[in-house]
């Protein structure tokens, strides 16, 4: 009987409206969010363990996140016919390299495209905090042995490197605006017990001091639309639910128009799924493209516990785009995607759950 108090006393403080500080008037028109680095992908696209999607306004462009390997987006943005050279910002929902690696094969594209002005790029507070893998978890000897070393923030090493290029990094602690309509979140509450984080990786504090890593710079970006929030998650380390739950409290309280990204359900037990579900549709969720590390089985369990269809939840692969003008656009892949997930990208799933 507690715990159901509480719980309910935190959703309503989450749920109670205090976004009268933004504008009305703020909204994004004419909105698409294009997936360029999913693990499913088909044509001349490629798919990997990572997440990048392209957010394109009326006015403007910002991509979020940066993809898992070296010119994964770059190049499939070309296969595409995605022009990167629109985007001014970017915002990056952690430091994981899955979401990261990709970024200065995308600066040189906007480069070349002419653009040489800086490029802002958002991250949540915490961001370049150093992380080590403990050594006494079991995981630990072969982290170590999957990354060359036991520090694991290559961003914190990079980021120099980064800056050189023309990447101004704003560490953000709140929820802000990055154009007309566009927010990144900043880090995410963590009201619901949602454990979406790996388990043998520590922070590491100035004064020496460990903790586990929480990824507690987690965030998303959302897009304000006439007809609700479009969200998009990295990982989703927060949580989903934190997350949405922070979008309708912060940015906009409205039901949630679209939730597209990664959900770090792929190795979640039942419950965990279906409480997932039943808290989503609390919040008002209308369409889901969830991709990356989802996994194919929770995203169909997701759909049914939702009580959407076929053209309102699919599995985001790579090509798979949202917009205000056509709701839901699949791939063909992800249309013939059946509950098996036979085309999922098996050898980065499995590198995943050794890890994770």
């Amino acid at each position: 009987m507690r715990t159901s108090i509480i719980a309910t006393l935190l959703t309503v403080l989450l749920t109670t409206g205090t976004t009268s500080s933004i504008a009305d008037d703020d909204i994004a028109h004419a909105a698409k969010v294009t997936v360029l680095s999913s693990n499913l992908a088909n044509g001349a696209t490629t798919g990997e363990w990572g997440f990048s999607a392209m957010v394109q306004t009326a006015d403007h462009c910002t991509l979020f996140d940066a993809g898992r390997f070296t010119d994964t987006v770059v190049n499939n943005a070309t296969a595409l016919q995605v022009d990167l050279g629109c985007v001014r910002n970017i915002v990056l929902s952690h430091f994981h390299f899955d979401h990261t690696s990709g970024l200065a094969s995308v600066v040189a594209r906007i480069r070349a495209s002419g653009y040489a002005d800086k490029l802002d790029v958002y991250v949540g507070e915490g961001f370049f905090i150093p992380r080590i893998i403990d050594m006494n978890h079991p995981a630990g000897a072969m982290g170590v042995k999957v990354f060359g070393a036991s520090s694991v923030n290559f961003m914190q090493e990079k980021r120099a490197q980064l800056e050189a290029l023309g990447l101004v990094f704003h560490e953000i602690s709140q929820p802000t605006q990055i154009t007309q309509g566009v927010w990144a979140t900043g880090p995410v509450p963590r009201v619901y017990p949602e454990q979406n984080h790996p388990s043998w990786v520590l922070l590491q504090r100035p004064n020496g001091e460990t903790t586990p890593d929480t990824v507690p710079e987690s965030q998303g970006l959302v897009v304000r639309t006439q007809q609700g929030p479009i969200v998009l998650l990295g990982c989703g380390h927060s949580g989903a639910v934190n997350m949405l739950s922070l979008v309708r409290q912060k940015i906009q309280d409205k039901d949630i128009n679209a939730l597209m990204g990664g959900m770090h359900l792929f190795n979640a037990d039942q419950q965990t799924v279906r409480w997932t579900g039943v808290k989503l549709k609390e919040l008002g969720l209308k369409h889901l493209m969830a991709g990356h590390c989802t996994g194919v089985e929770p995203m169909f369990q997701l759909r049914q516990a939702l009580g959407l269809n076929r053209s309102q939840a699919v599995m985001g692969a790579v090509g798979a785009s949202f917009s205000l003008a056509k709701g839901v656009m699949p791939t063909d892949l992800a249309k013939s995607v059946g509950r098996s997930g036979a085309h999922y990208h098996e050898s980065a799933l499995g590198f995943a759950k050794r890890l994770l």
